[in-house]
């Protein structure tokens, strides 16, 4: 798409388009970004920062939690992140998204903010399953009101239509956010946080319509329809389908109103919406009553059966709404609230089932004497008495206990309390998973009670093996928690200070899994619950009269406070089920109550659990101990903890009017049971707590909080918006508990972080709800400069993680100190006591982002200790100075180990860093001149003095001043960095090839440049793969007649001591040849081998025997490229408006060779030669060179073309060859002698002498004068010689020669060249044409050249050589069938014009001539026409027997007429033949010419009217009669010649010319005299029409006329036929086209019209006259003169067996004539028979002897 010349920045560079950019730049330039915004189109990455600091994605990976330094006291903090939604595309998004700041954005209505903080958290929370959705939702839902209230405030006092104005804000934000969020993202995210709270705000059904309406881009309208597809909304699904419909047109645009067509479709989308509710609602009426009627019907062992169907229907999700069962799953996450709400709707439904016995029942219930009391009451005292009363009102008011009702009311109460208590019953089973978890209800009841101020407030729980006993100090139950107890969902705790703990009245209904008859004796009220006796027993109270207790523990130690209580205001009594007083699990499972659940109890202190089946007390109590620390002293010993608490503002999150509440974290300090802290391992992983221990989530610290918890209290309800709220809080408090930790008493600080990172979540730890706090608490940390490093001061500094790094390797510290670590890296080594800490946990200093020292940092260490070495003269020679970097060397190679990273890019970065000491006391850097190992005893075999003095190597004190692994890991890091070990390769290739490859090769020696040569060469001899000849070989340096030469700069040759077989300087003497020195060889005989090996050698450096070809590049402006080689091939390049380059190969050798200005002999000899070895090394060495590549400026290849090399070979003429005279002479004895010269030609312009080329090409070409490897050289087709012939060759050159440049003297002749050669060659050339060349091509040649040959005399030896001359094939025709032209072509007073005729000359290319190049076949219609006037000029009269030429030009002129050739044997002359334009210019040509000859003895012209006398009356009746001619055809006894069909061909002249038979020409008029009807005439023709058409039908050549005959409406005209007989029958014969020629004549018979048929009425029997009318009628009246003939015999042969007249029946007549039945189907002609009168018989006997007498 972009033009060639387009630049871009290259991957190769180091810097963007604005030059070096710092990290920090391009860390701000990211940060400036908006968030949501794509990252890579923001900061121009690819072409500004990438390639200085690589691939985007890597960069924020690398960089993410780098703090950005601004100045020395100014810091940025980065929140960088990006969320990649597709492969390279990343969008910004923030790392300090929060709840607060997205419910701020989305508060202020900012679009983009608001949705890149949703996004921003789901990312931080690990995923959208962790995210608090539904408290974003919330914060929603107030954004979204405050918006509506916002919006119509700024309409003070609108009427109310303006509320959808106020709304459409809240919906425009709504919208904006939708957009803005990734739709993967949106997807999950819509629903929830968006459109739930957009619909309770602005309404449920319109809130989707008024988001499509508000779509004032194609963009969102787009982000609607997808979101409609993934989420099924049908609105928006609705506007995809309206693209389906066709659109409806409408008058104007102004009358569309786009909102009718929305309305309408919501209106219809709200109906279906009714309809479909109304439907449900029937559903579940129609189930309700026939579940209702069945139940009524069911027995009681029925009810058991519908108890198991009602556990299997639990499963399902919805159940419906009239069901009698208590869904559990419901219960678990709504709380007993729920479970009373059911139960009362099915309550209201029973007693509108119940009717009027339900009436009664209430009325009975509201009677209040005494005699109604279900139960006796007992003697107590008056408080006990209330209490009791409270009890028996709640029987009897609550449960109906000792109401009378009828037995329908009673069954339908029945059937209540059965409900109720099944669902009380699984509540009670399925709420919990453990036993014990009543346990944990008692506790929490227990905290809620209320004590008295001077006790301290105690709970115990008595184990034993029929039952549990829980006792408690508190002041009492009232009335209200008696009623909450027998009650599901109510309860009687208020409001707390900070929120509330779970839900009641649900709570205590857990000790049903463990007691089937609990018992509660509390402030006078003795009650207990039956679960075995009624359904209703869970709640149903049962008064109690025996309530006496009494706590003995004798012999268990630790109870003595316990029993010292004389009372207890409150005892729970739990006698156990059967199958628990059997099991001990229970007893061991108080065990799980741990100590620390005193830590978040707002009133209990005291806990006691006395096992009496053990013999054991457990107990714990609590003491508050200043700065947030609990002691919890136990059984087991103490627990010290450390507990944060934050009092947080609830009123962002509303929950049931709670205004605030409090989250606290616990750390474990101190146990009893642990190990000191000097030794520490990671604390044990706590619960999460919501007043009590739900379960361990990962932490290792205690997470309290008021959180929202399903019944089962085992985990926290993860939808909820109050605890998602209530996490976002927990890591900003985390990161608070830190300075707690520093104000521990006696805790120093350096302490407290160590005490303080062991409770650090790892982010894989956390689980479920909890698991993006982890995160969340790490950033916290991240932010806050809490890493303690070592001050110059010896003090304690505070660092954030990203500014701290942790070694453990002193050899670090001591290359690397503080102040270098500092002033170069910005870094601080951590303190050593928290460094030992993070040592255990690597994991933890990884998520910190604290540094770990990095071969980067000692990188940029090392370039600061080389600046500082430069500065300190004799640094170099100092061992202090070369142990550190020994030292600095180990480190980093250390570094490397551990990072398993060395990138060659980090090596390289070492390798330019001026660091390594050298043994002359200097530094260098390892990218510079090779640096070797320092020389040790026999490593300098081989190696001489001389190279040995050369060599750089490394100070010794890097390899001994350390320790031995000091010394090794400095060693290996040389290694890398590429310093070598001495060895001969190692002289080769790190110092004579350096030395060749600098300039400094320039100060040695000649001797030294030979031995150089001689020591490579003799390694390569014996491990020829340790020597780099491809290095070698551009900077060799060889001796030659002319100096030192580099090979592979400058061509160089070999002479003939090294095995040239061509002595260059002698053979080929035009150029300065280069020739190889032989002081290599050592002798002047060296040996064979000896010159093999240089030689090869040699080869291998780029010395050759013959041409050299070089590569070199060329640059060509506009005007260079016009005088280069490529000026003509340009025209085929690409355009390149700024010029072009060209990678080229180019021989100046060969050049030289080709220009050389030599004598003719010397120079043909040389051109031979160096023909000849071309040709020979064509293939193997040179055809490589041929093609060149063109290239634009920027070097990106355009196109390929001809090397110069190759162009030079084909445009120099240097190729030897021999050429003819043009003027050749002919000898006395007839032979040809030609005259040859040598010439030197481009190579296309000569001909190899191949037999074929002799044959077709004959003397007429120069040809080759030089050998040639084979016929088909491959050389030669490059350059190309014209090694043979193709069509098109010869084409082109045999156009050269019929119409090439012509003579002054040829420019006025009307054809070709004259041209002399002999008719063999002329011949093989068209025959090579013929069955070589494309036909199609070959005519056009012929069509467009004068390319036929015709010699101007006669030819009498075909091999002889003959002038002539080269003619247009219209200039010729093949042959004159007629033979007039050569007859008459002297003979005519005017020159009569021909074209040549080609069958003498070329009889045997018959097929060449007519077919392929379609020469005529004979003269034009034109020239017969001259020819027939040449004829009829020398004819003179027409009665000459030489009239018959004129015949004979007539049938040539009709063949033309119908377009065949003379030659043709199957001739048709019909009109459909005939061909229009001939027969116009015919008549044109012919038009005032007097050609045809006439009985008259004279010549007339067409406009004379001529005809043929066709019928001999009417001629006689003509004959004599002025302007009437009629043609003389009479056949002479000429034997003149005559043309095949000639008769026809003439008869198609005349019609032709319109001369017409004398009988077309005659009209005929019949007039009648007392006409009557004939039916004796009519009768007769009624019998003979059908046998007339039977003989038609029988004759093959009769069908044709036969159907014309039918399709005419034969069948109809003879039914209208009229017959009649007159007195006299009158013709008149008029001449066409002479009206006033008339003759007038009387006829016996006669037909007029084809329609009305007269005969005389004295001639009636004189069939043969009749028959000749009759037979008229079939011959359709035209010259069918043989079929009028033929039917007028057939009817002359049936008349006598028709008339009765002869002895052969009818049958047999016509059987011997042939005739068949007519087919089936076909109808019979016929002629409607008449009515015929009676005659008289001697009428008739008269009437016959009157035909006698005729006859």
């Amino acid at each position: 798409l972009c033009p060639k010349t387009t630049s871009f920045p290259s991957s190769q560079k180091t810097v963007g388009l604005l030059g070096s950019r710092t990290a920090d730049q391009a860390l701000m330039c990211l940060l400036s970004a908006p968030l949501l915004e794509d990252l890579e189109g923001w900061t121009h990455w690819s072409l500004v920062f990438q390639p200085q600091h690589g691939d985007l994605k890597a960069f924020i990976e690398r960089n993410s939690e780098t703090v950005i330094t601004l100045g020395p006291d100014l810091r940025v903090s980065n929140d960088l992140g990006a969320l990649e939604v597709a492969p390279g595309v990343l969008l910004r998004t923030t790392t300090q998204a929060s709840p607060e700041s997205f419910a701020e954005h989305a508060g202020n209505g900012h679009v983009i903010n608001t949705a890149g903080h949703l996004v921003s958290m789901v990312m931080t929370s690990s995923g959208v399953i962790h995210a608090p959705l539904a408290l974003l939702a919330n914060h929603m839902e107030t954004a979204l009101n405050c918006l509506v209230v916002d919006g119509a405030r700024g309409a003070p006092g609108a009427p109310t239509s303006d509320h959808g104005k106020a709304s459409n804000k809240a919906v425009e934000f709504v919208l904006g956010c939708l957009v803005q969020i990734p739709t993967i993202l949106c997807q999950t995210l819509a629903n929830q946080v968006f459109l739930e709270p957009l619909g309770r705000v602005v309404g449920m059904t319109t809130s989707k319509s008024l988001l499509l309406q508000s779509c004032v881009t194609d963009e969102q309208q787009s982000k609607l329809q997808v979101l409609g597809l993934l989420l099924g909304v049908g609105e928006w699904q609705h506007d995809v389908r309206r693209r389906e419909v066709k659109p409806v047109k409408v008058k104007s645009e102004d009358d569309f109103d786009e909102s009718s067509v929305t309305s309408m479709e919501q209106e219809e989308t709200e109906e279906e919406e009714e309809e479909e509710e109304e439907e449900k609602k029937m559903e579940k009426q129609n189930k309700r009553e026939e579940e209702s009627s069945s139940s009524e019907e069911e027995s009681d062992s029925q009810e058991e059966q519908e108890e198991d169907q009602e556990k299997d229907s639990m499963q399902v999700e919805k159940p419906a709404a009239n069901t009698e069962e208590v869904k559990m799953q419901e219960t678990a996450s709504t709380g007993g609230s729920e479970v009373k709400d059911r139960m009362e709707e099915q309550e209201e439904q029973e007693k509108e089932e119940g009717g009027e016995s339900e009436d009664s029942s209430e009325s009975s219930s509201g009677e209040d004497d005494e005699s109604s009391i279900s139960q006796e009451m007992p003697d107590m005292d008056p408080a006990t008495k209330a209490c009791w009363k409270v009890v028996e009102d709640i029987r009897r008011n609550e449960f109906g206990v000792g109401l009378k009702l009828e037995k329908k009311g009673e069954d339908l109460v029945e059937r209540h309390k059965k409900r109720i208590g099944r669902g009380l019953e699984r509540l009670s089973k399925e709420l919990y998973t453990k036993d014990t978890h009543f346990v944990l209800e008692l506790v929490q009841n227990a905290d809620d009670n209320q004590y008295h101020t001077e006790v301290s407030p105690t709970l115990v729980f008595v184990v034993e093996k029929e039952k549990v006993t829980v006792l408690n100090n508190e002041s009492g139950f009232q009335e209200a928690n008696i009623r909450a107890l027998c009650d599901v969902g109510s309860s009687t705790k208020g409001k707390h200070k900070f929120g509330y703990i779970g839900h009641k009245g649900i709570g205590f209904k857990s000790v049903f899994r463990v007691s089937d008859k609990p018992e509660v004796h509390s402030h006078g009220y003795h009650i207990c619950f039956d679960a075995t006796s009624d359904p209703m027993g869970y709640i149903l109270p049962h008064w109690l009269t025996d309530h006496g207790f009494q706590l003995m523990a004798e012999g268990i130690e630790g109870t003595e406070k316990v029993t010292a209580t004389a009372h207890w205001e409150t005892r729970i009594d739990l006698p156990l089920k059967p199958d628990l007083q059997l099991s001990r699990s229970l007893g061991n499972r108080f065990h799980d109550i741990q100590p620390s659940l005193l830590l978040f109890l707002h009133k209990l202190r005291n806990i006691t659990i006395i096992d009496k089946m053990e013999g054991a007390c457990h107990s714990m109590e609590r003491h508050d101990v200043k700065d947030n620390v609990i002691e919890i002293h136990h059984s087991a010993g103490l627990e010290r903890w450390l507990v944060v608490k934050k009092l947080l503002d609830a009123k962002k999150v509303s929950k049931d009017g709670v205004e605030s509440t409090e989250l606290a974290l616990a750390f474990l300090l101190e146990s009893v049971r642990e190990q000191p802290y000097q030794q520490p391992g990671l604390p044990d992983k706590q619960p999460v707590f919501a007043f009590l221990p739900l379960r361990s989530y990962g932490f290792r610290f205690i997470v309290q909080g008021d959180f929202d918890i399903p019944s089962s209290r085992e985990d926290v309800d993860r939808d909820s918006p109050w605890n998602q709220w209530l996490r976002s809080e927990v890591p900003s408090l985390f990161a608070e508990a830190l300075q707690s930790f520093k104000n521990l008493d006696g805790v120093s600080g350096v302490e407290a972080v160590c005490r303080f990172l062991q409770f650090v979540p790892m982010p894989d730890e956390i689980l479920d709800f909890f698991k993006p706090v982890a995160m969340q608490i790490v950033q916290h940390i991240k932010a806050q400069a809490c890493m303690p490093v070592e001050a110059d001061n010896g003090l304690v500094a505070w660092k954030l993680p990203s500014q701290t790094i942790l070694s453990h390797d002193p050899l670090v510290k001591d290359v690397i100190d503080s102040q270098l670590l500092s002033n170069h890296l910005n870094l601080f080594y951590i303190h050593d006591n928290v460094a030992n800490i993070l040592a255990r946990y690597p994991a933890l200093s990884t998520v910190l982002g604290i540094q770990k020292l990095s071969t980067n940092h000692l990188i940029e260490v090392g370039k600061a200790m080389a600046a500082t070495f430069v500065q300190q003269p004799g640094a170099g020679e100092s061992l202090f100075t070369v142990a550190k970097v020994a030292k600095w060397l180990a480190c980093v190679h250390r570094a490397q180990e551990q990072e398993y990273n060395s990138s060659d890019e980090m090596v390289k970065q070492l390798q330019d860093i001026t660091i390594l000491p050298l043994s002359s006391g200097q530094f260098a850097s390892a990218n510079g001149p090779t640096i070797f190992f320092p020389l040790t005893e026999g490593q300098l075999k081989g190696v001489t003095s001389v190279l040995a003095r050369d060599l750089n190597t490394v100070h010794p004190g890097l390899l001994s001043l350390l320790d031995d692994v000091g010394n090794s890991h400095a060693r290996l890091m040389l290694n890398t960095l590429g310093v070598k070990r001495i060895s001969p390769i190692d002289v080769i290739n790190h110092h004579i090839l350096p030395i060749l490859e600098s300039q400094e090769w320039k100060s040695k020696t000649r001797e030294l440049m030979i031995g150089y040569l001689v020591f490579i060469k003799s390694q390569w001899d014996q491990q020829p793969e340790h020597v780099n000849l491809d290095r070698l070989k551009p900077v060799a340096q060889v001796v030659t007649n002319q100096g030192l030469v580099t090979p592979c700069s400058q061509p160089v040759h070999f002479t003939t001591a090294y095995g040239n077989k061509l002595d260059l300087q002698k053979k080929l003497p035009g150029n300065d040849w280069t020739l190889l020195d032989s002081c290599y060889l050592g002798t002047s005989t060296p040996t064979q081998h000896t010159v093999q090996t240089w030689r090869y050698f040699f080869v291998k450096l780029g010395v050759l025997d013959f041409l050299a070809v070089r590569k070199e590049r060329v640059k060509l402006d506009h005007e260079q490229l016009g005088q280069s080689p490529w000026r003509t091939l340009s025209s085929f390049w690409p355009k390149s408006d700024q010029g072009y380059e060209v990678e080229d190969f180019t021989c100046a050798e060969f050049y030289n060779l080709a220009m050389a200005d030599l004598s003719t002999d010397v120079r043909t000899r040389q051109m031979q030669i160096l023909f000849e070895m071309i040709d020979k090394e064509w293939d193997g060495s040179y055809r490589k060179y041929s093609t060149a590549q063109v290239l634009d400026p920027s070097g990106s290849k355009l196109c390929d073309t001809e090397s110069s090399f190759l162009i030079h070979l084909k445009t120099i003429p240097w190729v030897p060859g021999i050429k003819a005279s043009t003027l050749p002479t002919i000898a006395k004895d007839g032979t040809v002698q030609l005259f040859t010269n040598p010439v030197f030609m481009r190579g296309s312009e000569l001909y190899v002498r191949t037999p074929e080329q002799l044959t077709l090409l004959a003397h007429h070409v120069p040809y080759l004068n030089a050998a040639v490897q084979t016929e088909t050289s491959s050389f030669g087709q490059d350059l190309p010689l014209q090694q043979s012939l193709t069509t098109d060759r010869l084409l082109a050159i045999l156009k050269g020669w019929c119409s090439g440049e012509k003579t002054h003297a040829d420019q006025d002749k009307p054809s070709g060249l004259e041209f002399s050669t002999t008719l063999a060659h002329i011949k093989a050339v068209y025959g090579f044409l013929q069955q070589n060349c494309n036909p199609t091509k070959l005519q056009e040649f012929f069509n467009s050249l004068p390319g036929i040959f015709v010699p101007d005399a006669a030819v009498l030896n075909i091999h002889g050589v003959l002038p002539g001359r080269f003619y247009h094939k219209s200039d010729t025709c093949w042959v004159d069938t007629s033979g007039m032209f050569q007859k008459y072509q002297g003979n005519s007073r005017a020159r009569l014009e021909c074209r040549k005729i080609l069958q003498p000359l070329y009889y045997d290319l018959d097929a060449f001539f007519r077919t392929s190049i379609k020469v005529d076949d004979s003269p034009s219609m034109t020239e017969y026409a001259n020819l027939l006037e040449h004829v009829v000029d020398a004819v003179v009269l027409p009665d000459n027997k030489d009239v018959q030429d004129v015949f004979t030009v007539y049938a040539a002129l009709g063949a033309k007429c119908i377009n065949v050739s003379p030659l043709g044997v199957n001739v048709h002359t019909g009109d459909t033949n005939v061909v229009e334009a001939n027969v116009k210019l015919l008549i044109s040509e012919l038009g005032g010419k007097p050609v045809f000859p006439t009985k008259e003895k004279k010549w007339v012209t067409l406009e004379d009217k001529p005809m043929v006398a066709d019928d001999k009356q009417l001629e006689e009746m003509f004959r004599g009669t002025d302007r009437v001619h009629f043609l003389n055809l009479s056949d002479r006894s000429a034997k003149g010649k005559q043309l095949p069909h000639q008769k026809e061909y003439r008869d198609m002249f005349l019609k032709a010319c319109g001369v017409r038979p004398l009988s077309q020409c005659v009209q005929q008029e019949y007039i009648p005299t007392m006409y009557e009807p004939c039916p004796v005439f009519q009768r007769y023709v009624h019998m003979a029409v059908p046998y007339i058409q039977r003989f038609l039908l029988s004759r093959e050549e009769h069908l044709e006329l036969y159907e014309q005959l039918v399709e005419g409406g034969m069948t109809n005209n003879l039914q209208a036929m009229i017959f009649g007989q007159v007195q006299r029958l009158e013709v008149v014969f008029r001449l066409q086209p002479f009206d006033d020629i008339v003759k007038t004549k009387e006829e016996i018979c006669g037909l007029k019209d084809n329609r009305e048929l007269y005969i005389q009425k004295d001639h009636l029997t004189a069939y043969s006259r009749i028959h000749r009318e009759v037979a008229k009628l079939f011959s359709r009246g035209d010259a069918k003169v043989s079929l009028q003939r033929e039917v007028t015999n057939f009817l002359d042969l049936l008349s006598p067996v028709v008339l009765g007249q002869s002895p052969l029946t009818i049958d047999i007549f016509l059987a011997n004539q042939d005739i068949e039945e007519l087919p089936e189907g076909v109808q019979m002609w016929e002629v409607p028979a008449p009515v015929l009168p009676v005659v008289e018989e001697d009428e008739e006997e008269e009437d016959e002897e009157e035909d006698e007498e005729e006859e």
